[in-house]
């Protein structure tokens, strides 16, 4: 069989063709979601980086009105992630896929380039895509490049991964779970928090982790560190939520066991009951700073 790809271009392993992953994300994904990304960017933009909201239990009604160019900014934000997070999973579909094959060195950097299986991608993560690092399974894999692999991944294959409905089986993979950075998309619309690669809450729980969204949505706007992240009192969630105070830590418990019964289930270990849900004493709740808010739609 005719091999069409170009040799390489210094008999080291790593195909003529093969680009650094920076270079090879930009030419291995779509251009529209490129564009729709570039869009979001502009958006985000055209608002203060550091943006400033104004409390309701002091200023009432009053503090909506201020609240509206935080409540755009915040909007222009989770676009913009969900551009990015689209382009992500496109690309480690087609890595997953065989459509692209990523190449590490042995012995990094001098060694040879050899190619990574495409089943591999299950157990890896894409730590830093700038320097095109990866890990996983107690490997760091540095200086990535990839290079076209079998037949391409479907256009209708990549359009179905812009749905947020079929994150979760892309990212189940066996990876344990302190080694992941959890990531979950809100759907105001159908009242819905998707854990990617773990699950999905609905009704009273999708209600309690969307409040404690809001508040860590702000946090990241304004580009607080993870400790200083705020916790939403006992007063504030029980008056929001309309429900008393021992309803409420019921209603925590529970909610901890669904995500701690759907997260053992996916990684296949014991989860701490902190994964998503943090608390700490006078101090109230707070969504785990550790947790990536992807999207968030539907007001």
């Amino acid at each position: 069989m005719n091999d069409s790809r170009a040799p390489s271009s210094q008999g080291n392993g790593l195909p003529g063709d093969a680009l650094p992953l920076p270079e090879a994300v930009r030419r291995f994904v779509p251009n529209d979601l490129w564009e729709t990304y570039a869009t979001a960017i502009r958006r985000r933009a055209s608002f203060p980086q550091r943006i400033v909201t104004y409390s309701t239990w002091i200023e009432g009604e009053a503090a909506a009105a201020k609240n509206r160019p935080a409540v755009l900014a915040l909007e222009a934000q989770a676009a913009k992630d969900k551009a990015w997070a689209t382009i992500q999973r496109v690309f480690l579909a087609r890595l997953t896929e065989g459509a692209l094959i990523a190449y590490v060195r042995r012995e990094f950097p001098f060694g040879k380039w050899d190619p990574l299986p495409p089943d591999s991608w299950r157990a890896l993560l894409i730590t830093d895509w700038r320097r095109g690092t990866a890990e996983g399974g107690g490997l760091r894999l540095a200086d990535l490049h990839i290079a076209p692999g079998g037949p391409s991944y479907s256009e209708e294959s990549a359009s179905r991964l812009i749905s947020a409905e079929e994150t979760p089986a892309l990212a189940a993979a066996a990876v344990p779970y302190a080694e992941r950075q959890l990531q979950l998309t809100i759907d105001n619309r159908t009242s819905k928090i998707i854990i990617i690669g773990v699950g999905e809450l609905t009704g009273a729980d999708y209600r309690l982790v969307a409040v404690l969204a809001e508040i860590a949505k702000q946090d990241v706007v304004q580009h607080l560190p993870p400790e200083e992240h705020r916790f939403v009192n006992v007063q504030q969630l029980t008056k929001q939520l309309k429900m008393t105070d021992g309803s409420l830590y019921r209603r925590v418990s529970k909610c901890r066991k669904a995500i701690a019964d759907m997260a053992a289930a996916a990684f296949g270990e014991p989860v701490s009951k902190e994964l998503v849900i943090e608390n700490s004493p006078w101090h109230g709740f707070r969504l785990n700073p550790n947790i990536r808010i992807i999207a968030s739609t539907g007001d």
